[in-house]
């Protein structure tokens, strides 16, 4: 039988970029805060005869057949995919099937969660138990080698753990803090959380890497906004702890406004006057998700002005997606089905 693993996207509320590799270290340490979203990657893996390989992307309409992953040459869309295989294996007699729910490039960590499942589904394929831990660091290198730059961490760790929670990245490592809040307060937040896919894919890595890089040098007041950023994520913890759903709308605000400011193009027209018919119709704030220029976009509407804020945002020509929280993170089991 396949096994088929699922994982979860996230909605990443503030300290993005916070997440990479010794970038929390210059910082002294640092979390990030997200919402694992019922938003999955799916990926179903089975064995086949010797010296036949099929790997298909349905939601991106790629497919591609050879003997072997080191012979095989891969179209960009399954690059991941192969990177994968190379690394866990099998090399050969293998089908990997995998489809997402969210869009392609929509900030939401889609083909982090992607390659959580796939990862775990080769490992359990094989017969070998998946622990967590080593999916993480293993995945962030693996990630990398494709992109050409660096990698967060929070994206795999909403993937794997799933709900509300804060990631704390410090000297020794990550630890995962699953925010304690009501059903009732749970409830609330999704019910004026507000996700809409702007229609224009973006790429986080090279954004993240360019933060970076005006960290080391210096560039101008690039350590002080980071200082900024970190700042909020810890007052975004805080305020989501305390229940404040206001609160959390204001520093939406605030954090997209320092994120506009560390990266040119970060916005686009289009989204600015997005937010602001948004505001006009009852948000208290929002942000774009991931690295910016595009993707999804998070508003949180104040309390009884979620369907005014959607309306809002539909006449901006954004496409609203539904969501739901995503208690469970990644799952993994064996399945009769295709």
């Amino acid at each position: 039988m396949p096994i088929v693993a699922t994982a979860p996207t996230r909605i990443d509320l503030a300290g993005g970029t916070l997440d990479l590799e010794f970038l929390y270290a210059f910082l002294g340490g640092a979390v990030t805060v997200n919402l694992a979203v019922e938003l999955r990657a799916r990926v179903s893996v089975r064995r086949l005869p010797p010296g036949r390989v099929r790997l298909v992307a349905r939601d991106l309409g790629a497919e591609t057949k050879g003997r072997s992953i080191e012979r095989m040459r891969l179209p960009a869309a399954l690059a991941l995919h192969g990177r994968a295989l190379a690394h866990y294996g099998p090399q050969t007699g293998i089908e990997v099937v995998t489809e997402a729910a969210a869009p392609s490039g929509s900030g939401l960590g889609g083909s982090s969660a992607l390659l959580m499942a796939l990862s775990a589904a080769l490992v359990r394929l094989q017969g070998r138990r998946v622990t967590k831990a080593p999916l993480v660091e293993t995945g962030a290198r693996l990630e990398a080698s494709v992109l050409g730059v660096p990698t967060g961490k929070q994206d795999y760790l909403a993937a794997l753990f799933g709900g509300l929670a804060a990631y704390h990245f410090s000297f020794d490592g990550w630890r995962v803090e699953r925010l304690p809040v009501s059903t009732q307060f749970l409830k609330a937040l999704a019910g004026r959380l507000v996700l809409a896919y702007t229609g224009a894919s973006r790429l986080s890595g090279i954004p993240n890497w360019e933060k970076f890089k005006a960290y080391v040098e210096n560039v101008g007041a690039t350590r002080k906004r980071f200082e900024r950023l970190k700042a909020i994520a810890e007052a975004m913890r805080q305020a989501l702890l305390d229940e404040d759903a206001d609160a959390v709308g204001r520093l939406l605000v605030e954090e997209w406004a320092v994120r506009r400011r560390l990266v040119p193009g970060a916005s686009t027209p289009a989204v600015d006057a997005a937010m602001r018919k948004a505001r006009r119709a009852g948000a208290l704030g929002g942000k774009l998700c991931g690295a910016g220029a595009g993707g999804c976009l998070a508003v949180l509407a104040a309390d009884g002005r979620r369907e005014a804020v959607e309306v809002a945002i539909e006449r901006a020509g954004f496409r609203l997606l539904p969501w739901r929280l995503a208690r469970r993170g990644l799952i993994v089991r064996e399945s009769p089905g295709p």
